[in-house]
């Protein structure tokens, strides 16, 4: 249901794309102006001169590449949304509704921070080029805006710990995060009180927020990918000629 390879949906589509294209004249770089597609979103490529432009490394300096290297990077995703109009000036103005979107499409993947496989989890944002070059001018490295992400990325512990098994069979029991701490599962911030509304981070450390720049360089919008884990880590390799 809902996916390529199934007759219906390929010959639907492919009609629909026609009809689009040959009647309405929807037509990538001219007409059709979505700054992401919503469909067959399996390749991205980065725009390789803003991020220059702005002194960031690439979404494969994730993985030790440099600028300029030829690298492919392959990961699983469970699901994602747009977030439309990221409104500001500068980064400060922003950084709240991006963490935003990162927590509100992530929930049973929690699992991958504490439980099933311990800080695998690894969310995807991508920034449409005027975001990104707005953030930089704000003296922001792709670092600062990971760590920025990271602090305000955050939920209650008691709403983590209903991902973690008081909703879902995934981690057996009814463990508190603290729990999870005490067994060395899980980082020491985890459990820094008892207050059940405390805010915790949904993933372990800053870096595993990933970053992407690429779409529409005219939109100011961005999108929000929850990631799969250990289940589809991501990797990266050399593209080599």
């Amino acid at each position: 249901m809902l996916r390529d390879g199934f007759q219906a949906n390929t010959s639907v589509g492919r009609f629909w794309r026609l009809i689009l294209r040959n009647i309405a004249g929807f037509l990538p770089h001219e007409t059709d102006k979505a700054t992401f597609g919503n469909t067959w979103r399996v390749a991205i490529a980065e725009n390789e001169t803003v991020l220059k432009n702005i002194g960031w490394p690439p979404f494969a300096g994730a993985f030790g590449f440099e600028r300029g290297d030829d690298v492919v990077s392959v990961s699983r995703y469970t699901g994602g949304g747009v977030i439309t109009s990221v409104y500001g000036q500068q980064a400060e103005h922003m950084v709240d509704y991006l963490a935003d979107a990162i927590v509100s499409q992530t929930s049973w993947e929690l699992v991958f921070t504490i439980g099933i496989s311990r800080e695998t989890y690894r969310p995807l944002l991508l920034l449409s080029p005027i975001l990104a070059e707005t953030i930089a001018k704000s003296g922001w490295t792709k670092a600062q805006l990971q760590q920025a992400l990271f602090d305000r990325a955050q939920i209650p512990a008691s709403r983590f710990e209903e991902y973690l098994g008081h909703w879902t069979n995934l981690v057996p029991g009814r463990r508190r995060l603290i729990d999870f701490v005490n067994l060395k599962k899980a980082d020491a911030r985890f459990a820094e009180s008892e207050d059940p509304e405390r805010m915790v981070p949904i993933v372990g450390q800053p870096d595993h927020l990933l970053i992407g720049v690429a779409g529409d360089p005219l939109r100011t919008n961005a999108y929000v990918f929850a990631h799969n884990g250990m289940l589809g880590f991501p990797v990266a390799h050399r593209v080599e000629r």
